[in-house]
């Protein structure tokens, strides 16, 4: 919806045109929301109920989601594995206690001999990437190739990067990811690999 809880986001481009925001969350110190995929990159003015800003859309600005909401710690993903008779399996990467903020996480066992694992991160200001090649990922200091990098189908707004995870990183423990998308850096997350 465009309004929540009696509040709406409106964006204006430099050319004059105006766009209401998609929300996903509203309260009283927090406007959670999309932006218009119409807008052209460039500077922006957006109007929530008496106030405003301003801001400059880019084409690509990573960002990774972590589990604990904060940008940092582990990482929001699930782990994929395709298992060499065909069958496939998806694994969270984290553990969240039932006090908010407080995720841990959980060891992804690389010991296997057969069949593939795979990461699959979300976070978003990925899509705008031109190229696949622009999409850059190190893994605890190893370079991985992501097999994809654009929207995640389900939810508006959000972007997934899916890449292989080396056996090399089994027994490394808790890991780093660097990713980046055409020179932009995104917030470093962690997994932990067993």
């Amino acid at each position: 919806p465009t309004e929540l809880a009696g509040t709406s986001l409106t964006f204006s481009a430099a050319s004059g045109s105006r766009k209401p925001a998609p929300l996903y969350f509203v309260s009283p110190g927090q406007v959670n929301a999309v932006v218009p995929a119409q807008l052209a990159a460039g500077p922006v003015t957006f109007q929530i109920a008496n106030s405003s800003g301003a801001a400059t859309l880019v084409a690509v600005a990573p960002s990774l989601f972590s589990a604990n909401n904060s940008g940092r710690g582990p990482a929001a993903a699930f782990v994929s594995r395709l298992h060499a008779d065909g069958t496939s399996a998806l694994e969270p990467t984290v553990t969240c206690a039932t006090v908010a903020g407080t995720c841990s996480n959980t060891p992804i066992d690389l010991s296997s001999t057969t069949g593939q694992v795979a990461l699959e991160l979300f976070g978003t200001g990925i899509r705008g990437r031109a190229t696949l090649s622009d999409v850059r990922v190190s893994v605890g200091g190893v370079l991985v190739t992501p097999s994809y990098a654009g929207a995640q189908p389900q939810y508006p707004g959000m972007d997934q990067v899916n890449i292989p995870l080396p056996k090399t990183l089994a027994g490394r423990g808790e890991v780093h990811i660097d990713l980046s998308v055409a020179g932009r850096h995104a917030n470093i997350v962690t997994i932990d690999v067993k």
